[in-house]
């Protein structure tokens, strides 16, 4: 699924429920949904720049399953979300690979993404930030120092984002690393994490301490969930077994 929009800056919305987006390749980003509408570009002092404002889509995702998907040669190996917001909840992302940033989700420029009661997890990448990344643009903050990045860029609520893995330094190639990748835009955007799950969460940028109600280790436990090692991929169960670490 591919969306855009005969206007610049902006990009069809369609509201996506109980959908299952399965086994799909792209040879560049997005492997099963891109939003990539046209950027908006100003004249800046020393060139030309972009205006966060100028982005006001927002795709909204909800009880879907995004499973198996490829973005060959680039980012977001299930989503990718340029220049655009995405509100995404009770949906499973899982199995799906891409060839840099973000195998599960990938989100450019800081516009805002929003996950809600989600599982990411045993997506996998040959970069960094496997389960969703949050990445850079040439757009910086007015006066960016000591200036405190906005609030609601980057939301993770009742979530599990575990399980992803990537070949970047943190204990080498194939480390469970970056679950959350955040981004730096003359600041860090840092995700905002309620009462969620993100094991294995070493080289998290600017996440720890997690803060209550949320819990980390650096260990990724396999037998978390009830079966993710089943050959069929589309067959893999991901609910979480009962007595497992998950407590409020």
């Amino acid at each position: 699924m591919r969306l855009s929009s005969a206007n610049d800056g902006e990009f069809a919305t369609p509201y996506i429920q109980n959908c299952k987006f399965l086994d799909n390749f792209a040879s560049r980003q997005g492997g099963a949904l891109i939003a990539a509408p046209i950027p908006i570009e100003h004249v800046c002092e020393g060139g030309s720049c972009e205006d966060p404002e100028d982005y006001t889509s927002l795709l909204k995702i909800r009880t879907c399953e995004f499973r198996g998907n490829i973005a060959h040669n680039e980012t977001g190996g299930a989503i990718d979300m340029s220049r655009s917001g995405l509100d995404i909840a009770g949906t499973l992302v899982a199995d799906n690979h891409a060839n840099a940033y973000g195998s599960g989700i990938h989100i450019f420029f800081p516009t805002p993404l929003i996950i809600t009661n989600c599982t990411i997890t045993n997506n996998n990448n040959s970069h960094s930030s496997a389960g969703v990344a949050c990445s850079r643009s040439d757009w910086q903050p007015p006066d960016p120092e000591g200036t405190e990045p906005p609030l609601g860029l980057f939301v993770v609520k009742n979530s599990i984002i575990s399980g992803n893995r990537d070949d970047q330094p943190g204990g080498g190639s194939g480390s469970f690393d970056n679950q959350l990748g955040g981004a730096k835009y003359g600041y860090p955007i840092k995700p905002e994490l309620d009462f969620s799950i993100v094991y294995d969460s070493v080289g998290v940028v600017g996440v720890p301490p997690f803060g209550a109600g949320n819990q980390t280790t650096p260990a990724f436990d396999p037998a978390f969930f009830v079966d993710r090692s089943n050959g069929n991929v589309f067959a893999r169960n991901y609910k979480v077994v009962r007595l497992s670490r998950c407590r409020g």
